[in-house]
C-alpha cells in the first residue's frame, strides 16, 4: 500500500482500497469520527443513521440529526428524516447529504462532498467487544 501525505501537510495515511462495489453498503456500517473526533456518525444495518457531537470530556450529546441512508453507485446518502431543535446547523428534514465514496476500508472512510470537492475522511470507532 502506498503511503499518502494529504493538503494540511501534518497527516500521513496508508491509502485505503478504492471502494469495491459501492453498491454493497455492508462496509460502511459501524460508528464513525471526524474532524478530530468531534463527531460521530452512526450508520446502522438498518440503514438508520445519527450524527451526533463529541464534548472534549469525552460525553456524546444526543444526536442533532439524523434518518435513513443508502449507497447508489458510488454515492453515501444520508436523508435527513429529523433535525433537535436549538441546534445550529443549516440541516432540515427532507433534504439529503450526499458523498462520494472514494475508498474505504476496515479502519477508515474516504468521502468527498460534491459541494466543495473537499474529501472528508471518517475514521472507524471501535466497537466495545475491540472489533470494528
Amino acid at each position: 500500500m502506498e503511503q499518502m501525505t494529504y493538503p494540511a501537510g501534518d497527516v500521513t495515511a496508508v491509502q485505503p482500497s478504492p471502494v469495491p462495489n459501492a453498491n454493497t453498503p455492508a462496509a460502511l456500517v459501524g460508528t464513525w469520527h471526524w474532524q478530530d473526533e468531534q463527531m460521530l456518525v452512526e450508520l446502522s444495518p438498518t440503514a438508520e443513521w445519527r450524527w451526533s457531537n463529541l464534548e472534549p470530556n469525552g460525553q456524546l450529546d444526543p444526536p442533532f440529526v439524523g434518518g435513513k441512508w443508502f449507497v447508489t453507485e458510488d454515492e453515501l446518502y444520508l436523508r435527513v428524516d429529523y433535525v433537535s431543535e436549538g441546534a445550529s446547523h443549516s440541516f432540515t428534514v427532507g433534504m439529503a447529504i450526499v458523498f462520494k465514496a472514494i475508498a474505504v476500508n476496515p479502519d477508515e472512510l474516504r468521502l468527498q462532498s460534491p459541494a466543495t470537492e473537499r474529501e472528508i475522511v471518517w475514521r472507524r470507532v471501535a466497537e466495545p467487544s475491540g472489533t470494528p
